[in-house]
C-alpha cells in the first residue's frame, strides 16, 4: 500500500514539474507567499535564522533567474515583433517595385511612340522645308518670265492659263502644308509635354527605387544578424544539452530523496496540528472568560456612576422645592394686600356712585335753570373750557400714574421670573380669583351701568367725567393685575403638575436601580465562583500546555532539519528545471522563427509569381479603362454643359426671387407705415369726436349762461331789483357773499372736473402704451429662438420656392384663364367707379342739405333764445308790487346724453307765464348755477 501511494505521488509531482511558461508567474508568487510565512514562522526560534539565511539566498538567485527569464523573452518576442514588421515591409517593397516596374514598361512603350512620332515630324518638317524651296525658286523663275512676258509663247513652254491653274494648285498646297505644319507643332508641343512628365514621373520612380533599396539593405542587414543569433543560440544550444541530461539525472535522485523526507514531515504535521488545535481550544475558552469578566465590571461601574447622579438629582430638586414654598408664601401675602387694595377701591366706586345719583337729580334742576338761562349760555361754555383744561391736566396726570402702573408691572415680572417653579399651593389661589371673577364681572356691570350716565351728563358735568374716568382707570387696573394673578396661578398649577411627575419618576428609578443592584451583586457573587473554577482550570492547562511545548519543539526541530535538507535539494532540482525550461523555450522560439521567415520567402515567391499574372490582366484591363474613360469624359462634357445651362437658369430665377422678396419687404414696410397711419387717424378721429361733444356741451352751457346774464341783466335794469339787492346785501350781507363764491366755486368746480378728465385720459394712454411696451419686451425672442426662427424661415424659404415652381407651373397652364378673368375684372372695375362716382355725387348733395338744415335750426335757435339787444331779456308780464319777478317756469332742456341720442341742443319754448309773490329766503327762488352738472355728462363721454 505505501508503495502505491508513493507511486502515484511521485506521478503527480512528475505531472506538476512539467510546468508551462504561463504557469510560472503563479508558481513564483506562491514560493515568495510560502517564503514569507516560513520568515513569520521563524522570527521567534533563532536556531532556524542560520538556515533561513540560505533559504533567501536560493530565493534570490530563484528571483533573478525569473527576471533574467522574463527579460528574454521579452526580447525574443520583440525580435519576432520585428521579424514580421521586416516581413510585412519586404512585401510591401516587392508589391511597389513590382508596381514600378508595370509603371517604367509602360512609361518606355510611350517614350517609344514619342519618340517615333518625334523622327516622323522631323522628316515631314525636312520635305516640306525642301517642297518650300522648290516652289521659291518656281516663283521667281515664274517673276522673272512675267517680267520679260513676250518670253511666254516662244520654244516648247506652256501658256499662261496653264502657268495660272499651276499657281492656284501651288496655292492650294501651300496652305495644305501650313495647317500640316501646325498640326505637327500642336502634336510636338503636347509630345514634349508628354514627355516632360515622364521625365518627371522617372525622377520620382528613381527616388522612389533609392529609399526602397535602402530599406532593403537595412532588412537584409537585420536579417544577417537574426541568422547570426540563431547560428549563436544553437551553438549555446548544442554545448548545453550535456549539461541538460546530467541535470535530468540529478533532479531524478533528488526527487527520490524529497519523497521519503516528505512522508516524515507529514507525519509530524499531523501531530503538530492536532495540539495546535487542542491549544486554540483552550484559548478561546480563556478568551471568553475574560470577556464575560470584564463585561460584569463595566456594568457595575455604569451603575454605581448613575446611582450617584440620582442621588445628586434628588437633593438638589429638594433644594429647588424648598425655594418655590418660600416664594408662594411670599406670594400669598402679596395677594392679601392686593385684596385690601381692592376693597378700598370698591369703597371709593361706591361713594362715587353715590355722587353720581346726586348729579343725576341736580341734572333735572340743571335742566329747568338751562331753559330760563340761555342768555347765560356764553358764561357756562366759558367755564367748559375750564374744565376741559382740567380734564387735560388730569389726563397727564393719569399719564404719570400709568407709567407706574408699567414699572409696577415690569417688577411683577421679574417676580414671576423669580417665581419659575411653584405648584403646589395654587388650587387654594384658585378658588379665591374665582370669587374675585364674580365680583369683578359685578364691577363690570355698574361701571356699563355709569358710562351710561355719564354720557348724558356730559355736556353738563365735564368735572365729575375726569373723576370717573380716574375710577375707571383704577378698575382697569385692579382688571390688569386679576388677569396677571390668574395667569401666574395657572403657571403655578402646571410646574405643580411637572414636578409631580418628576417625583414620580424618581421614584420609579429610584425601585428600578434597587432592583437592578441586587440582581447584579447575586450576579457578582456568581461570577466570582465561576472565576475561581476557571482559575484553578487554567492553572491545570497551563502545566499541561508547557508539556505539550516542549514535545513539540523537539518534533519541529527535527522538522526543519528534515526540511533544510530536503530544500537544499529541491533548489539544486528547480535551478536544472529552470535552465532545462529556458533552453527548451530558445530552441522553440528560434524554431518557430526559421517557419516564420520560411513562410515569408514561400509568401513572397507566391506573390512574385501572381503579380506576373495580374500585369498580363492589367494591361488589357488599362485599355478598357482607357476606351470608358473616353466614354465618360464625352458624357462628363454633355453633363456639364447641362449643368451650366440649369446653374443660368437658377441664378435667373434666384434673382427673380430676391426682387419678389424686395418687393414683399417694401410691401410690408408700407402696410406698417399705413397701419401707423390708421392708428395715428384714429387717434385723431377720436380727439375730435371728444372736442365735438365738448364744443356741443359748451354751446349749451353758453346758452344757460346766456339765459341767466340776461334774466341778471334784466333783475339790475328794474330799480325795484336794485333796491332788492341792496336789502339783501345790507340785511344780509353774509348770504349775498355765499352767492358771489358759490358762483366762483361752481366755475372752479367745473376747470377742475376738465382737468380730471384730461388727466385720466392722459392716464388710460399711458397705461396702454405702458402694456404694449410690456408684451412686446414679454414677447422679445431671445438668441436660440432667433435662430430656430431663422432656420424655420429659410426651410420655410425652400418651401415657398417649391411652391413657386408649381405656381409657375400652373401658371404656364392657366394663362388662357387668367388672361380672360384679368379682363371682367377690368369690366367690374369700371363699373364700381361709375358707382362710386354716382354715390360721391348723392353724399356730397345729402351733406349739403344737412348743412342747410343745421344752418336753419341754429338760426330758429338763436332767435328763439336771444333777443335783439345785449340787455334785452326775456318777455316777461309786467308786475306791480315788490317780490322778485323769477318765478316762472324754467325752459324744458334735454341734459341726458346717450351713446344713441343726438349731441344738438334743444331748447324747448316756455308753455305758460305765470307770476307770483315770492319770498326772499326761499332757496328755490336763488340764482345759482345748476348742481353738479358735469356729472351727467361722465358716463355718456365713456360710452362714446
Amino acid at each position: 500500500m505505501n508503495n502505491n501511494v508513493q507511486q502515484k505521488s511521485m506521478e503527480k509531482r512528475e505531472v506538476k514539474c512539467m510546468p508551462t511558461f504561463e504557469s510560472e508567474g503563479d508558481q513564483h508568487e506562491e514560493i515568495a507567499l510560502m517564503l514569507e510565512e516560513v520568515q513569520r514562522d521563524a522570527e521567534n526560534t533563532p536556531e532556524l535564522q542560520r538556515y533561513i539565511t540560505g533559504i533567501n539566498d536560493m530565493y534570490r538567485f530563484f528571483d533573478n533567474t525569473y527576471r533574467k527569464n522574463v527579460e528574454l523573452l521579452q526580447k525574443c518576442q520583440e525580435q519576432t515583433a520585428n521579424v514580421v514588421l521586416n516581413a510585412s515591409k519586404i512585401k510591401a517593397i516587392l508589391n511597389a517595385t513590382l508596381n514600378n516596374k508595370d509603371n517604367l514598361d509602360e512609361l518606355k512603350v510611350k517614350y517609344e511612340e514619342a519618340t517615333k512620332i518625334i523622327k516622323q515630324i522631323h522628316e515631314s518638317e525636312e520635305k516640306s522645308k525642301s517642297y518650300i524651296v522648290t516652289l521659291r525658286d518656281t516663283v521667281t523663275q515664274l517673276s522673272e518670265q512675267v517680267k520679260h512676258g513676250a518670253a511666254f509663247s516662244y520654244g516648247d513652254e506652256n501658256s499662261l492659263a496653264e502657268i495660272a491653274e499651276e499657281v492656284k494648285k501651288l496655292k492650294q498646297e501651300k496652305e495644305r502644308d501650313a495647317n500640316t505644319i501646325k498640326d505637327l507643332q500642336r502634336q510636338i508641343q503636347e509630345t514634349t509635354n508628354s514627355f516632360n512628365d515622364l521625365h518627371s514621373e522617372i525622377e520620382n520612380l528613381t527616388n522612389t527605387e533609392q529609399s526602397l533599396n535602402k530599406t532593403l539593405a537595412t532588412i537584409y542587414a537585420n536579417l544577417e544578424e537574426l541568422t547570426n543569433v540563431v547560428s549563436s543560440t544553437s551553438d549555446e544550444i548544442l554545448r548545453l544539452k550535456p549539461i541538460h541530461q546530467q541535470s535530468k539525472q540529478d533532479f531524478e535522485e533528488g526527487k527520490r530523496k524529497k519523497i521519503q523526507n516528505t512522508d516524515t514531515n507529514t507525519d509530524l504535521r499531523n501531530k503538530r496540528y492536532e495540539m495546535i488545535s487542542t491549544l486554540n481550544v483552550l484559548k478561546d475558552k480563556n478568551h471568553a472568560t475574560k470577556d464575560r469578566i470584564l463585561t460584569r465590571s463595566k456594568l457595575l461601574i455604569e451603575l454605581k456612576n448613575k446611582s450617584s447622579i440620582r442621588k445628586d438629582e434628588c437633593l438638589h430638586s429638594k433644594e429647588k422645592i424648598d425655594k418655590s414654598m418660600d416664594e408662594i408664601k411670599d406670594l400669598q401675602n402679596k395677594f392679601a394686600h392686593i385684596v385690601n387694595e381692592t376693597e378700598n377701591t370698591q369703597i371709593e366706586y361706591d361713594n362715587v356712585q353715590k355722587e353720581s345719583q346726586e348729579l343725576a337729580a341736580k341734572k333735572g334742576e340743571v335742566k329747568r335753570q338751562s331753559r330760563q338761562l340761555r342768555s347765560t349760555l356764553i358764561d357756562k361754555s366759558f367755564n367748559v373750557a375750564k374744565s376741559q383744561n382740567d380734564i387735560s391736566q388730569t389726563e397727564r396726570k393719569n399719564v404719570s400714574t400709568i407709567m407706574g402702573i408699567e414699572v409696577e408691572r415690569k417688577n411683577i415680572l421679574e417676580e414671576r421670573l423669580n417665581t419659575h417653579e411653584v405648584k403646589e399651593q395654587g388650587k387654594n389661589i384658585r378658588t379665591e380669583t374665582v370669587f374675585l371673577k364674580e365680583d369683578l364681572q359685578k364691577l363690570k356691570e355698574s361701571i356699563l351701568l355709569l358710562f351710561d350716565e355719564v354720557d348724558q351728563q356730559r355736556s353738563l358735568t365735564m368735572q365729575f367725567q375726569a373723576k370717573a374716568q380716574m375710577s375707571l382707570d383704577a378698575n382697569n387696573q385692579i382688571l390688569l393685575q386679576s388677569r396677571a394673578h390668574q395667569e401666574e396661578l395657572d403657571e403655578y398649577n402646571e410646574k405643580q403638575s411637572h414636578q409631580n411627575d418628576l417625583s414620580d419618576q424618581l421614584r420609579k428609578e429610584r425601585n428600578d436601580l434597587k432592583r437592578k443592584l441586587v440582581s447584579v451583586t447575586e450576579e457578582n457573587e456568581n461570577l466570582i465562583e465561576q472565576i475561581k473554577i476557571l482559575d484553578n482550570e487554567i492553572t491545570q492547562n497551563k502545566s499541561d500546555a508547557k508539556v505539550f511545548v516542549n514535545n513539540t519543539i523537539n518534533d519541529h526541530l527535527q522538522c526543519r532539519l528534515t526540511n533544510s535538507t530536503n530544500d537544499d535539494i529541491e533548489k539544486t532540482n528547480e535551478r536544472l528545471r529552470n535552465d532545462t525550461l529556458s533552453m527548451e523555450r530558445v530552441i522553440s522560439r528560434l524554431q518557430t522563427q526559421r517557419q516564420t521567415l520560411d513562410f515569408i520567402l514561400t509568401e513572397s515567391e507566391h506573390d512574385r509569381l501572381q503579380i506576373k499574372k495580374e500585369t498580363a490582366t492589367t494591361i488589357g484591363n488599362i485599355e478598357l479603362s482607357r476606351k470608358a474613360i473616353h466614354e465618360r469624359d464625352v458624357k462628363i462634357e454633355e453633363i456639364r454643359s447641362d449643368i451650366l445651362t440649369i446653374e443660368r437658369h437658377i441664378n435667373k430665377s434666384r434673382e427673380v426671387y430676391v426682387s419678389k422678396l424686395q418687393q414683399l419687404v417694401d410691401f410690408r414696410n408700407e402696410l406698417d407705415s399705413l397701419d401707423n397711419r390708421t392708428q395715428t387717424l384714429e387717434e385723431r378721429r377720436d380727439k375730435v369726436k371728444q372736442r365735438k361733444y365738448e364744443l356741443k356741451q359748451i354751446q349749451t352751457d353758453l346758452l344757460l349762461e346766456r339765459q341767466k346774464y340776461s334774466a341778471l341783466l334784466h333783475e339790475f335794469s328794474v330799480p325795484r331789483n336794485v333796491h332788492r339787492w341792496e336789502v339783501i346785501s345790507a340785511v344780509d350781507p353774509q348770504y349775498a357773499s355765499n352767492l358771489r363764491y358759490r358762483a366762483e366755486v361752481t366755475g372752479k368746480i367745473d376747470r377742475a372736473h376738465n382737468m380730471l378728465i384730461e388727466l385720466t385720459k392722459e392716464k388710460e394712454t399711458l397705461q396702454k402704451s405702458l402694456a404694449e411696451m410690456k408684451k412686446k419686451l414679454s414677447e422679445s425672442l431671445s438668441k436660440s429662438e432667433v435662430l430656430n426662427r431663422i432656420e424655420i424661415y429659410k426651410k420655410d424659404i425652400e418651401m415657398k420656392d417649391e411652391q413657386m415652381k408649381t405656381m409657375r407651373e400652373q401658371i404656364g397652364g392657366n394663362q388662357t384663364e387668367m388672361y380672360r378673368s384679368i379682363s371682367s375684372i377690368d369690366q367690374l372695375r369700371g363699373k364700381v367707379t361709375e358707382k362710386r362716382g354716382a354715390t360721391a355725387v348723392i353724399r356730397s348733395r345729402s351733406n349739403i342739405v344737412s348743412m342747410k338744415m343745421n344752418q336753419i335750426q341754429q338760426q330758429q335757435n338763436q332767435q328763439v333764445s336771444d333777443g335783439w339787444f345785449i340787455t334785452q331779456g326775456n318777455a316777461l308780464t309786467p308786475t306791480l308790487g315788490g317780490g322778485w319777478v323769477s318765478n316762472v317756469e324754467p325752459q324744458k332742456e334735454t341734459r341726458d346724453i346717450d351713446s344713441t341720442s343726438d349731441l344738438t341742443v334743444k331748447i324747448e319754448q316756455p308753455q305758460s307765464y305765470r307770476t307770483k309773490k315770492t319770498s326772499m329766503m326761499v332757496p328755490s327762488m336763488r340764482l345759482t348755477k345748476p348742481k353738479t352738472p358735469h356729472v351727467k355728462l361722465i358716463t355718456p363721454l365713456n360710452k362714446y
